[in-house]
C-alpha cells in the first residue's frame, strides 16, 4: 500500500461519497476505486460496502481506519524529520482571521519556525468568511479557515486540523468571572464584542443566545482583536474565542474564561489551499506540520480538541 490508496480510504471515510473524495483529491472517481481495490486485494478483506447510491464502511474498515491514520501520520514524521535538513530558503504567505492566526494557532507556526527558520512566515488578516476566497484569487498560499462543519469548499482543497469548542471570555474580577455553572440566560443584557460578524464563534454564540430568546446588551464589531481587548478588559464586556486562543488571551491579556453550563459549540479547524502539486515545499512542509501538530493536540487533549472523523 502506498500513501495514494491510504488518502484515499480517509477521504472515503470522511465523505462516504466518490464524488466528493475525488473532488477533495483531485482525482476521478474511476481512480479512487482503484486505490480501493488494491487496498481492499492487499488487506483481503472489503472496506466498504455499496448500500443504493451511497457507500458505508465495513466493521473491517473501521478497524483498518486509526491503523490508515497512524502510518500516514508515520510517513510525515519521517518526511518531516529528513526535510529539517534540506533548505527551504522560501516564504510562505498564509491568511486567516488575527483570532486564529495571531492567537489560536501560534503554537503551530511557532514550531514550524523553529524547525524551519530559513522559512520565512508571512501573514495576511481578513475576516474569516473572506479567507477561502482570498486562497481562490492567489493572494495567500495557505488559508486557516474554521467552519461550524466540515462544509466543502469548492476549487479548494484541504487539510484538516480539528475540532474544537467555543469560549466566552470577560476581564478577570467583572461580575460574571467568578460565577459558576452559568446559563444563557444570565447573559441578558451583558455586553458583547467581537472583531467581524461573520466569525463562526460569534455567529454560533449569537445564535444560541436568540434561540433561547436571550437579548445581549450592547454589541460591537471592531475590526480588530486589539481594540475587542480593550474593550473586554473595561470590565462589562464578554468576548467569544475558539479554545485555542484562551491560554494566550489569559496569559498576555488577563482573561478569564466563564463557567458556562451549556453544551458547547465545536468548530472545525482546516487548512486550505488551491492545489497540493502547484505548492511550493516550504508550503507541503507546513501542512504536513499542521497534520502532526493535530494529531498531538488530539491525543494530548481529547476533551478539548477532536479528531475530523468525530463530526456530529
Amino acid at each position: 500500500m502506498d500513501t495514494k490508496e491510504l488518502k484515499t480510504f480517509l477521504a472515503l471515510c470522511d465523505t462516504l461519497n466518490y464524488q466528493k473524495a475525488a473532488e477533495k483529491l483531485c482525482y476521478a472517481p474511476s481512480t479512487l476505486n482503484k486505490h480501493v481495490q488494491v487496498l481492499e486485494h492487499e488487506l483481503g478483506t472489503r472496506l466498504f460496502a455499496k448500500v443504493g447510491r451511497q457507500i458505508e464502511i465495513t466493521p473491517e474498515g473501521a478497524e483498518f481506519r486509526p491503523h490508515a491514520e497512524k502510518i500516514l501520520s508515520d510517513y510525515y514524521r519521517a518526511i518531516e524529520s529528513l526535510s529539517s535538513t534540506a533548505q527551504m530558503e522560501d516564504s510562505v504567505l498564509i491568511g486567516g482571521c488575527e483570532m486564529t492566526v495571531s492567537n489560536g494557532l501560534v503554537g503551530m507556526f511557532s514550531a514550524f519556525s523553529e524547525k524551519h527558520p530559513e522559512v520565512r512566515i508571512r501573514m495576511k488578516t481578513s475576516a474569516n468568511a473572506q479567507v477561502p476566497a482570498m486562497v481562490r484569487a492567489g493572494e495567500t498560499e495557505l488559508g486557516v479557515y474554521y467552519s461550524a462543519g466540515w462544509t466543502r469548499l469548492p476549487g479548494l482543497q484541504e487539510q484538516r486540523l480539528f475540532r474544537e469548542p467555543v469560549r466566552l471570555m470577560t476581564a478577570a474580577g467583572s461580575p460574571l468571572s467568578s460565577r459558576k455553572n452559568i446559563k444563557y440566560e444570565a447573559l441578558s443584557g451583558v455586553n458583547f464584542a467581537f472583531p467581524h460578524d461573520d466569525c463562526p464563534a460569534v455567529r454560533g454564540t449569537m445564535n444560541s443566545l436568540i434561540e433561547r430568546g436571550v437579548r445581549p446588551g450592547q454589541v460591537n464589531y471592531l475590526g480588530a482583536v486589539p481594540l475587542v481587548i480593550y474593550k473586554v478588559r473595561q470590565g462589562d464586556t464578554v468576548i467569544a474565542v475558539q479554545y485555542s486562543s484562551t491560554e494566550r488571551f489569559s496569559a498576555l491579556y488577563g482573561l478569564t474564561t466563564l463557567d458556562l453550563d451549556e453544551d458547547d459549540l465545536w468548530l472545525c479547524a482546516r487548512l486550505i489551499y488551491r492545489s497540493y502539486n502547484a505548492l511550493k515545499p516550504a508550503c507541503k512542509a507546513l501542512l504536513r506540520h499542521g497534520a502532526l501538530y493535530a494529531r498531538e493536540k488530539t491525543e494530548r487533549d481529547p476533551e478539548h480538541f477532536r479528531t475530523c472523523e468525530n463530526d456530529a
